[in-house]
């Protein structure tokens, strides 16, 4: 009887466990999103997260802000802004702004104060052409979206690149309201 007891403890205990795993992965999913993100005639797709903290706005007009990584944004510029980001460490990049050739860019990018957990920094962020948030129910299509690089990694399981603005989703489910009731 006893080692059916513990052979039944440690089966609930490696159910519970299982069942705990299971449901975070069921929660990461509900808030991951694929996106397009297009600029200058080139266009990429890549796995979003909602991020509900992410209170990033310009300061000239107030335009939310989505992170995306360095390495995923790279696929999307041309070769002088890729060389520039890449020959330039992150904290140098404001400050060797004038040594980028692309000056179609520069005219689109924008300079972001931001403050995290005990950290206060600039964000390099640029305007793109077009943004898109893809789901079930249909492709959301939103302007005035600004892309901050940001040079880590946002996601530690590769899962996603980018950062979605809560105030983008508020957009797009606004838009699927709309259509519910048209």
């Amino acid at each position: 009887w006893i080692d059916l007891l513990w052979g039944s403890l440690l089966g609930i205990l490696l159910l519970m466990i299982v069942l705990k795993q299971m449901l975070i992965g069921v929660t990461h999913r509900s808030y991951l999103y694929e996106v397009s993100l297009e600029y200058e005639g080139r266009r990429i797709e890549l796995n979003a997260m909602l991020d509900t903290g992410n209170g990033l706005y310009t300061t000239i007009g107030r335009k939310p802000v989505i992170l995306v990584n360095q390495h995923a944004v790279a696929m999307l510029l041309n070769s002088q802004v890729r060389s520039f980001l890449k020959n330039n460490s992150p904290d140098m990049w404001l400050a060797n702004l004038n040594q980028c050739m692309d000056l179609g860019w520069l005219s689109r990018v924008e300079i972001i104060p931001y403050h995290s957990i005990g950290h206060k920094d600039l964000l390099l962020a640029f305007r793109i052409d077009h943004f898109v948030i893809m789901s079930k129910e249909g492709n959301a299509h939103i302007d005035n979206v600004m892309i901050g690089i940001y040079s880590g990694t946002l996601s530690k399981d590769g899962a996603y690149d980018v950062l979605l603005h809560p105030h983008i989703m508020n957009k797009l489910s606004k838009k699927e309201e709309a259509s519910i009731c048209a």
